[in-house]
């Protein structure tokens, strides 16, 4: 998630591409379980909160995988 989210704040800085025309790039790239992530959250927020949501929703799942979550140690 932080790689897409770099590289096309990078390309955006080098476009000279509105902060509207970013918010809508970034959506539209995002993964379906990603977008529906957004949804549940509201699209109003700032772009950087949704990023940092879903970069934490990417960590869960990541911990999930390795049976690192604390929350299901027994």
């Amino acid at each position: 998630m932080g790689s897409y989210y770099t590289k096309l704040k990078k390309i955006a800085r080098h476009v000279n591409m509105g902060d509207d025309e970013f918010c809508r790039r970034f959506l539209e790239g995002l993964s379906s379980d990603n977008q529906i992530e957004v949804c549940r959250m509201g699209l109003s927020r700032p772009i950087d909160e949704i990023f940092s949501f879903l970069e934490e929703i990417e960590r869960y799942k990541a911990e999930l995988v390795s049976d690192t979550n604390p929350l299901l140690q027994s």
